[in-house]
């Protein structure tokens, strides 16, 4: 439940940065075609444009569409006189077009690929975890896992590794290997499932 609150309140706020970011965009360009100001206001549409990339990576290509005709009108209806600047206009929509589908297409290929290895993780038949070497905090683990120690998901995920691995010392000596051997390393540990019981 809090876990569902939670992901709606960070697509609300996703949504209200990047809502923010575009009335930015128009407002400035509104105020800068009235007061003569050509230079600046076009670079403002860049950072909404990046921002659903990074949020939204397969709405991309049209948002990137939309907001650009949305520049390019705003051109056409205060500064229509000006051919410099609607020759310019032009340019720009080609360019955010551009970023928006090179951007959109890269993002897309980190996000398949990311489902792509939480699939193999998910489905795996070994028990798998993940944690942050720096901070001990355990950023991902299997159906596998959590089953094989006892333990829900959620309850391990963000929890400190020494939860389930306590002996420090083995586990300063695997990061120690980690960050100096080249070579796939395999080694055993003792992790202590929910209950207590040690597990190798």
């Amino acid at each position: 439940m809090r876990e569902h609150l939670f992901s709606e309140f960070e697509e609300v706020l996703q949504l209200f940065i990047i809502a923010a970011a575009c009335i930015g965009a128009v407002l400035t360009t509104v105020f800068s075609l009235t007061h003569n100001i050509f230079e600046v206001f076009p670079f403002l549409y860049i950072l909404p444009i990046i921002l659903v990339v990074y949020f939204y990576p397969k709405r991309a290509v049209l948002f990137s569409l939309c907001i650009s005709l949305m520049y390019i009108s705003l051109i056409f209806l205060l500064a229509s006189s000006n051919t410099t600047l609607m020759v310019i206009a032009t340019a720009w929509f080609a360019i955010f077009m551009t970023i928006g589908v090179v951007a959109s297409s890269y993002a897309n290929k980190i996000l398949e690929e990311k489902y792509r290895i939480r699939h193999i993780i998910d489905n795996s038949q070994d028990g798998i975890f993940c944690y942050d070497l720096s901070s001990g905090a355990l950023i991902e683990v299997n159906a596998k896992f959590t089953k094989q120690l006892r333990f829900e998901r959620q309850e391990l995920l963000g929890s400190d590794i020494a939860l389930i691995w306590t002996d420090t010392a083995e586990r300063v000596r695997f990061s120690h290997l980690l960050k100096t051997e080249r070579k796939p390393i395999e080694i055993e540990i003792l992790l202590r499932a929910r209950d207590g019981t040690v597990l190798r």
